[in-house]
Parts: C-alpha cells; sequence; structure tokens
C-alpha cells in the first residue's frame, strides 16, 4: 500500500483564505494537518505535534481512523475531489472515528483530559445503516456542543444533512426536539440528488426546511471536477464561488464569481512512489499579471518527508520555495 502526505494540508490552507476557516487561525501555519497511513487493517491513530519556527508548540492531536484502507479511501476521495460540497460525501464523513486538537496541556500533564484547552474534539456515531452523527464537543470531557445529522442513500452517499446547536426544551440531546440551527455556511437543512456518475446538486435551507439560503453543485470529469457554491444572502444577493480539481495540470483552483476570478491555487509534486513531497500555494497572478506563470505569487511553499519506509515523518512551512523563512513545521509519529 501506497503511504501519502495529502494535498489536504494546501486544502486547509484554501479554506482559510476562502473564510470556511476563521482567519484568525491562519495567522500561523499549524493547522497544516497530515495524514499518516498504515499498512494494517487494524484501527489506527494518527498523532501529530506542531511547532512555530521558534519550536513553541502550538497544536498536538490524535485522529482516529477505523482501518487502514478507511484512511486511504478518505485521502483519495480529497485527491479526486470526491467531497460532498466542502465535508464529506460517504457514510463514514472521511473516515475519522474522533479528532481531537488542543493547544495547551493542563495541569496534569495529560493530553485531552478537562484542564487542557480545546481546539477541535469531534466524534462520528453510527446511529443505524442510514443514519450518523458527526458531533463537536466543547471540551475533553463529553459535553456536546453541537452536532450534524446525516442521512444515506444505499450506496452511501449522503442525501440529507441537518445541523443542531441546541438540546430542546427537554433539555435532553439527541432527541426529537433538539434545536435546528443555520451553521457557517448559512445552511441548516442540505439535500442532495446524486446522478448515475456521481455529479451532485444540493439544496441548503433555513431552519423552516423551505427558505434557500444555498446551493451547491458537484460536476465530475476525466479531466476535472468542478465544485460551484451559489449563496442567497438576506439582502437579496447571490454570492457564487467555485473549486475545480484539475487532474490534467496537477492543481486545484478556488475561483470567486463562479470561474471568471482566480482567489488562489494549489500544485504539488510527487516521488516515484507516488508520494506527495512539495505542495505550493499561489495567492497573485505575478508581474506579468497572469495567472499559471513562472511569476505567480507564492503564499506557501511545504516540504513533506518519509521514512526509509514510507511512513511521513513531518511538513516544514516556508513563505516560498528559498526556504529562507520556515513559518513552521510539524512532525508525525504512529
Amino acid at each position: 500500500m501506497k503511504r501519502y502526505l495529502s494535498i489536504l494540508a494546501v486544502l486547509i490552507v484554501i479554506f482559510e483564505t476562502s473564510c470556511f476557516w476563521d482567519s484568525s487561525k491562519s495567522k500561523n501555519n499549524s493547522l497544516l494537518w497530515l495524514i499518516l497511513l498504515n499498512s494494517s487493517d487494524s484501527s489506527i491513530t494518527i498523532k501529530g505535534s506542531s511547532y512555530n519556527n521558534a519550536g513553541v508548540l502550538q497544536f498536538y492531536g490524535e485522529t482516529v481512523y477505523p482501518s487502514a484502507s478507511t484512511c486511504l479511501q478518505s485521502l483519495q476521495n480529497d485527491i479526486n475531489g470526491a467531497i460532498f460540497p466542502t465535508v464529506s460525501e460517504r457514510g463514514n464523513l472521511g473516515g475519522q472515528i474522533s479528532t481531537k486538537m488542543s493547544s495547551a496541556i493542563g495541569a496534569d500533564g495529560v493530553w485531552f483530559t478537562g484542564d487542557d484547552t480545546v481546539f477541535i474534539c469531534t466524534e462520528l456515531k453510527v446511529i443505524s445503516p442510514t443514519i450518523s452523527r458527526y458531533i463537536t464537543y466543547s471540551n475533553f470531557t463529553g459535553t456536546a456542543a453541537d452536532y450534524y445529522e446525516y442521512q444515506f442513500d444505499a450506496t452511501g452517499r449522503v442525501i440529507k444533512r441537518t445541523y443542531f446547536n441546541g438540546k430542546g426544551p427537554d433539555t435532553t440531546w439527541f432527541t426529537g426536539d433538539d434545536l435546528k440551527a443555520k451553521d457557517s455556511d448559512n445552511v441548516a437543512i442540505l439535500n442532495a440528488t446524486w446522478s448515475d456518475n456521481n455529479n451532485c446538486t444540493s439544496i441548503g435551507y433555513d431552519t423552516d426546511g423551505v427558505t434557500i439560503t444555498q446551493q451547491f453543485t458537484v460536476k465530475r470529469d476525466t479531466a476535472a471536477s468542478t465544485i460551484t457554491y451559489k449563496k442567497f444572502q438576506s439582502d437579496g444577493t447571490t454570492q457564487v464561488s467555485a473549486n475545480v480539481f484539475d487532474y490534467t495540470n496537477n492543481r486545484i483552483v478556488a475561483y470567486s464569481t463562479s470561474m471568471s476570478v482566480i482567489i488562489i491555487y494549489a500544485t504539488n509534486t510527487l516521488n516515484s512512489s507516488k508520494e506527495e513531497v512539495t505542495s505550493t500555494l499561489y495567492g497573485g497572478a505575478g508581474v506579468d499579471n497572469n495567472w499559471f506563470t513562472d511569476d505567480d505569487q507564492i503564499l506557501l511553499y511545504i516540504e513533506s518527508t518519509y521514512d526509509p519506509g514510507g511512513y511521513p515523518t513531518g511538513l516544514s512551512a516556508y513563505t516560498d520555495k528559498t526556504k529562507t523563512n520556515r513559518t513552521g513545521y510539524i512532525t508525525i509519529t504512529h
């Protein structure tokens, strides 16, 4: 089995720049998270520590996958643009059983206990073959903050997603009166329709299930996959953007105003073992004012390292390809 370090690291930066993430979190590059694949099909835990250039720990995190094959499939879905708008399309919701990330360990000296600073704490719970919940916790001791409930078709594709952020009148989580709400994408309920070739159209609604707030379309072919987003604003205007996974040119391009204005794009290079060794994020057309030329402005350059067995050992992030200014790095263990 091949081991990869995904362009997911670059995708996360794209999401930050495109305001899918709080921009305050992009001040350091410690969110360049990682995927480490094991050759075993037993449950695996991915552990990573990210540091700024001074060597100060920024985050420590652990992600649990049910198996190496599930983790690999999750990674391949990311690379191939096989995503259900920006989140996940399959029943395993990216394959993760749980993810924990903290920026500071507490006084007890043990990670992920009640005195640690929470950055991420999520868990996937399978309720039935067609229903799963993706739960976010406010601490590492099991206090739920909100959750998404996903409904799947017989092939494992998401056909409905609902966001809840409150317990409801009975003051108990995960009951019928839980409070629906609009999430950060302005969507409370998302319904998806799939074609035979796995193209997808999904409509986002307000809590009433009637008022349309967002529309996503996913179109795939052998050369590229295009994901188009339309957000319907409360003032009556429509915000349009798109991400294109360009397989021919090995790059991902984020557009605003549909396909007319480029915001950012990313490329990567692979070694002979098909492991990603560099990722480059571009944010400007350069002096010649033309995109996809040699003088494009680099926002971030990432190098990945592997051990002799092909396992990732870390990432280093730089401001450009000269590598004179390293902005942060990640170490990986398993």
